[in-house]
């Protein structure tokens, strides 16, 4: 089961993850509005939250990807590319953008992100920025050669 849902009112989004998975991936958006994306299915085997990540809206419109986690457990099973999928239809045609852990800049790649800048390390992990632009559209109706 994949669950999309705004920001829990009085928590900073992302908290109840932190707690319930270990592997996360740290961001430095804003704490505004913010969705979620989590899979429950079969959550119970693994004693919760199986993988989840955030949604956040920067001022400007432009998405931000943070906070992605899969359950140690649970990882190998396809769940980051189901929650990515889930994400990248939420976000549609908005550009959107993310720091990825930089061993994971190949998966990322898989959906459609590049690489937007150079590497940084955060608390001892090397990140690196990457950005997904919207598909060109087609010419409107009317307009073709």
């Amino acid at each position: 089961m994949w669950l999309t849902r705004p920001a829990p009112a009085g928590r900073r989004p992302g908290d109840d993850a932190d707690e319930a998975v270990e592997g996360g991936e740290g961001d430095a958006g804003s704490e505004g509005d913010a969705g979620h994306v989590d899979a429950g299915g079969g959550a119970e085997s693994y004693g919760g939250v199986v993988a989840y990540l955030r949604i956040l809206a920067d001022p400007d419109g432009l998405a931000r990807i943070g906070r992605v986690v899969v359950a140690p457990g649970a990882r190998g099973g396809g769940h980051a590319g189901r929650l990515m999928a889930e994400a990248l239809a939420a976000v549609g045609d908005r550009p959107c953008v993310l720091e990825a852990q930089s061993h994971l800049v190949g998966f990322y790649a898989r959906h459609g992100f590049a690489v937007s800048g150079p590497e940084y390390v955060e608390d001892g992990i090397p990140h690196t920025p990457m950005r997904r632009q919207p598909a060109p559209t087609d010419a409107p109706e009317g307009t073709e050669n």
